[in-house]
């Protein structure tokens, strides 16, 4: 992914026109500040949108309260890494991909560097 400086892209998600989102869409992610997070708000609060889980927000010490009373936001700390399993899954593939590595056979999981 390229190194883009963040002011170039700040609230580079327009707000749709009303009418152009389907009925009760589901918003199952977003980046932070490249949403106009006022305006998401709004649209949650107005019913524009139907569910979402949200783990990044603008202003990350600060969650909007209308998010907060809202019973179809899932909100959670952007640190989805730090579980017992997520630590697991990536020791094993690291192992598997090591000991691949010297057999000489394909790795599971491989960048290509252009």
């Amino acid at each position: 992914m390229p190194n883009i400086p963040f002011n170039t892209c700040r609230s580079i998600a327009p707000k749709p026109p009303r009418g152009a989102l389907p009925p009760r869409p589901q918003h199952p992610d977003r980046a932070g500040a490249l949403i106009d997070e006022k305006e998401f708000v709004q649209l949650f609060v107005q019913g524009g949108i139907g569910g979402a889980g949200l783990d990044v927000f603008e202003n990350e010490s600060h969650v909007p309260a209308e998010l907060l009373a809202l019973d179809n936001v899932l909100l959670s700390p952007h640190r989805a890494i730090m579980t017992p399993e997520s630590f697991a899954a990536v020791q094993e593939l690291v192992l598997s991909n090591l000991e691949a590595f010297f057999s000489n056979k394909p790795l599971q999981a491989q960048i290509e560097l252009e």
